[in-house]
């Protein structure tokens, strides 16, 4: 991928939790970051219909943000005056280890059908620039600027 990994990350974690607040403040009573104690964190008990819809097609993705973390909340809602930071740092653990997974997938996925030079490293999309550099490279121990221009960024 040509984003970095810290920058792919912390735009995660601000996706995520402006997701999660927008979603609360949705379907929640009040608007806030986390649903209050006894509200349900993956959909609305509303009987409006554009809620239940919007619910239904947010919960893929509040299953995946949300669903591993539940013994999490359920272990720090024992407590009923649970300070917010706690969940705050519990999410963003769990989503900083999902981005880093998201990211690593993602330039798997990117790298497949580039053909690489053995000797030098570099990466192209047609073999015939990737069996030049090769030539090249076994031939002059360096790289030539000409070939190694049409390498992958």
């Amino acid at each position: 991928m040509n984003i970095s990994r810290t920058k792919f990350v912390i735009l995660f974690l601000i996706s995520a939790f402006a997701f999660l607040f927008i979603s609360n403040a949705l379907y929640g009573s009040s608007v806030r970051l986390f649903p209050q104690h006894g509200e349900p964190w993956f959909g609305t008990e509303s009987q409006a219909e554009w809620k239940i819809v919007v619910s239904t097609i947010l919960l893929p993705i509040k299953i995946v943000l949300i669903g591993p973390m539940l013994p999490f909340i359920n272990f720090l809602r024992q407590e009923p005056d649970t300070p917010p930071p706690f969940f705050v740092i519990g999410f963003a653990f769990y989503w900083t280890i999902l981005a880093l997974i998201i990211h690593y997938i993602l330039g798997k996925i990117k790298q497949r059908g580039l053909f690489v030079c053995p000797e030098c490293g570099f990466k192209y999309k047609e073999k015939e620039w990737a069996d030049k550099c090769e030539a090249w490279c076994k031939e002059h121990h360096s790289c030539n600027l000409e070939i190694t221009s049409h390498a992958e960024k």
